[in-house]
C-alpha cells in the first residue's frame, strides 16, 4: 500500500511537469514523443489511483473476514464503492490502450471479483449474509470422473455465512444422503443407459452442460434428504485447490505433503482408500489458513478468480436475482448467451460436455484436441466440419490403464442439421438414440448396428449426444459434419460471424483451431486461423467480405 501510495504521488509529480516537457519538445520537433509520454504518466497515475483504491476495499474486506469490522454492513458499502472507482480507472486506462501487459494478467485474475463487487453490491450484501444467516450446499467435484457438470461428488459441505464470514463448515460424505432418501428420482437417458443407473444420486447428480440444472438437482436431492433448505450451491474441484496451492504453498494431506505440482498424482494414489480426497485436501488448506498470522489474500484472490473464469469454481442460487447475476457474470456455466441477434450477425456455437461413465478415474490420463472449419458455398450456405481427438493416456498393464467410456455431447447453434459422422476416419451410419427405458432395458432389446445419437433442444442450442470408447494407449477421432441453420445472400457484401466456444467445467485446457473455406472473392477481418489453448469460455469475431 505505501509503495503503491508512493507511486501515486510521483506520477502527480511528473505529470506537473509534462507541460513544460511538451513545450521544449515541441522547439525540438518532438512533440508527438513528449505527448505519448504524458499519456503514459496519466496511464501510471490511473493506475496507481486503481491500486490505492483496492487496497482500500481489500482491507475493509479483510478487517469483515477476520472478525474486527465493527460495523461489517457499512464497511462492506465502502470497500464496494472503492472497489467500483477502482474499477471505472482500471477499464478507462484499458480503453485507450494504456493498460501495461504486465498487469493484465493480474487485473483478469482478479476481475470476476471486482465486476461482481461493484456490479452488484446490495445483492451481494444479501449473499454474504449481512441480511441474516446464509445456508450453502459445497460440492467437491471430482474431475477425474468427469461429468457435464465438472465431476462425479464424492463428498459435501453445509457452509453457513453470517457478514460475510463462514460460521459454521461441516463436510458429509455423498452416502449419507443416499441413505435418508426414500424417494426415486428417475436418472437422465445415459446413466439410465450406459451406467445402468436406477436412481439419481447425490453422486452422479451433476448431468447437465449448464450447471444452474445440476445444481437444482443437487438441492432437490438434498431437500428430500433432510427436508431442509439452502441458499444457493458452490461447487468446486481440484483445479480449483490446485489455485489455492498455488498461493498457500503445500499442506498435510494423509501424512504426504500435497502441493500445486503434485496434487493429481496424489489423488490417484489416493483413490483405492475410496476416501473423498477433493474434500480432504479443501479442508486442509482452510486449516492451514486458520492457523497463519500472514495470509496471502491477493495471491488467494487471483487463484480464486483464475478457477472462476477456468470453470473450477462455480455458483448457482435458486433466487432468480441473484442467479441472474452470477449467469451474467459468467459464474455459473451456463449456456445462456449474451449475444445480441443482429440482422448482418451469425452468432455461431461450439461446445464438448464430456461424461465418464466407466465408474474409473481415468480422466486425469485423458487428452483432447479440436478443430472447426467453417465453410461458405458459393450459393451463401453456410456449414462446418468439427475435428475431436481424444487420447487415452492411461498403460493397459498399469493402475487407470482402462477403456474411456465417454458419452459426449457436442452443443450447437439450434436447428443445426447432422450430415455425417466418421469415427476413426469410417463413415458411420446415424441412428435416433433409443431412448425409452421399457425397450432398451427389455431381455429381446437389441442395439442398432449404427451409432445412437440423441438429440435434444436446451436454451436455443442443439445438444448431439452418443457414447465414444477410447481404449488405453490409443487416440479416437471423430468428424462431425453439420449444415448451420443461416444462410448469406450471394450479392452480399459483407457481414459479421461471432463464434462462442463454451469449454465444460472440470476440464483442463486444450488446443483449438479455427478455419475458414471461402468462395475466392471473400476473405476473413483479421486474416488467416485461430490457434489456441481453451482455457475458458472464449469468443472470436470476424468480418466475412468480398475483396
Amino acid at each position: 500500500k505505501k509503495q503503491i501510495n508512493n507511486s501515486k504521488t510521483f506520477f502527480e509529480i511528473a505529470l506537473k511537469t509534462s507541460d513544460t516537457l511538451i513545450w521544449e519538445a515541441k522547439i525540438l520537433g518532438m512533440e508527438g514523443s513528449a505527448r505519448r509520454i504524458r499519456d503514459q504518466l496519466y496511464a501510471g497515475q490511473s493506475i496507481s489511483q486503481a491500486g490505492v483504491y483496492l487496497f482500500e476495499g481489500a482491507f475493509l474486506v479483510r478487517d469483515i473476514y477476520n472478525g474486527k469490522s465493527h460495523d461489517p454492513k457499512n464497511d462492506f458499502s465502502k470497500a464496494s464503492n472503492s472497489l467500483k472507482s477502482a474499477v471505472s480507472l482500471i477499464q478507462k486506462t484499458k480503453a485507450e490502450g494504456n493498460l501495461p501487459k504486465e498487469f493484465e494478467e493480474d487485473i483478469d485474475n482478479i476481475s470476476p471479483f471486482i465486476e461482481l463487487f461493484s456490479n452488484s453490491e446490495n445483492i451481494l450484501s444479501n449473499i454474504l449474509g449481512f441480511e441474516g444467516e446464509k445456508s450453502y450446499l459445497v460440492l467437491f467435484q471430482n474431475e477425474t470422473k468427469l461429468r457435464p457438470g465438472g465431476g462425479s461428488i464424492g463428498s459435501f459441505a453445509i457452509l453457513k455465512v453470517r457478514n460475510a464470514r463462514g460460521s459454521d463448515f461441516t463436510i458429509f460424505d455423498s452416502s449419507w444422503l443416499d441413505e435418508r432418501i426414500d424417494t426415486e428420482i428417475d436418472p437422465p437417458f445415459m446413466l439410465r443407459r450406459y451406467l445402468s443407473l436406477d436412481n439419481l444420486n447425490l453422486a452422479n447428480s451433476s448431468t447437465d452442460p449448464d450447471f444452474i440444472n445440476s445444481a437444482i438437482a443437487a438441492t432437490n436431492i438434498y431437500s428430500l434428504a433432510t427436508e431442509e433448505k439452502v441458499d444457493g450451491v458452490i461447487a468446486l474441484d481440484l483445479g480449483f485447490i490446485k489455485n489455492l496451492l498455488l498461493a498457500t504453498g503445500p499442506v498435510k494431506v494423509l501424512g504426504e505433503s500435497v502441493g500445486e505440482n503434485n496434487l493429481f498424482e496424489s489423488y490417484i494414489k489416493q483413490a483405492p482408500t475410496k476416501q473423498d480426497f477433493v474434500s480432504l485436501v479443501a479442508e486442509a488448506v482452510i486449516d492451514d489458513l486458520k492457523k497463519r498470522n500472514n495470509i496471502p489474500y491477493f495471491e488467494l484472490t487471483k487463484g480464486g478468480g483464475r478457477s472462476i473464469r477456468e470453470k473450477h469454481l462455480l455458483f448457482a442460487s435458486p433466487n432468480p436475482s441473484f442467479q441472474n447475476i452470477f449467469t451474467a457474470n459468467g459464474w455459473s456455466s451456463s449456456l445462456w448467451d449474451s449475444r445480441s441477434k443482429e440482422n448482418n450477425k451469425i452468432n455461431d456455437y461450439i461446445g464438448l460436455s464430456e461424461a465418464n461413465l466407466g465408474g474409473n478415474n481415468l480422466n486425469y490420463f485423458v487428452s483432447r484436441s479440436v478443430s472447426k472449419k467453417i465453410v461458405l458455398s458459393d450459393k451463401g450456405k453456410l456449414s462446418s466440419t468439427l475435428a475431436i481427438g481424444f487420447k487415452n493416456n492411461s498403460k493397459q498393464k498399469e493402475n487407470g490403464g482402462e477403456d474411456y467410456k465417454n458419452y459426449l455431447q457436442v452443443i450447437l447453434p439450434e436447428a443445426t442439421k447432422l450430415t455425417s459422422v466418421e469415427i476413426d476416419g469410417e463413415k458411420v451410419k446415424i441412428e435416433k438414440a433409443v431412448t425409452d427405458p421399457l425397450v432398451y432395458e427389455s431381455s429381446s432389446f437389441k442395439p442398432p448396428t449404427g451409432l445412437e445419437i440423441e438429440e435434444k433442444n436446451q436454451m436455443d442450442k442443439s445438444i448431439f449426444g452418443f457414447l465414444v470408447m477410447v481404449p488405453a494407449e490409443s487416440v479416437k477421432r471423430i468428424k462431425i459434419e453439420y449444415d448451420l441453420p443461416y444462410s448469406t445472400s450471394p450479392t452480399q457484401k459483407s457481414f459479421n460471424y461471432s463464434l462462442k466456444v463454451y469449454k465444460q467445467p472440470g476440464v483442463g485446457s486444450y488446443p483449438f483451431d479455427l478455419t475458414f473455406d471461402l468462395p475466392g472473392s471473400f476473405q476473413t477481418l483479421p486474416q488467416g486461423k485461430i490457434s489456441s489453448e481453451i482455457k475458458e469460455d472464449q469468443d472470436y469475431q470476424f468480418t466475412i467480405s468480398q475483396k
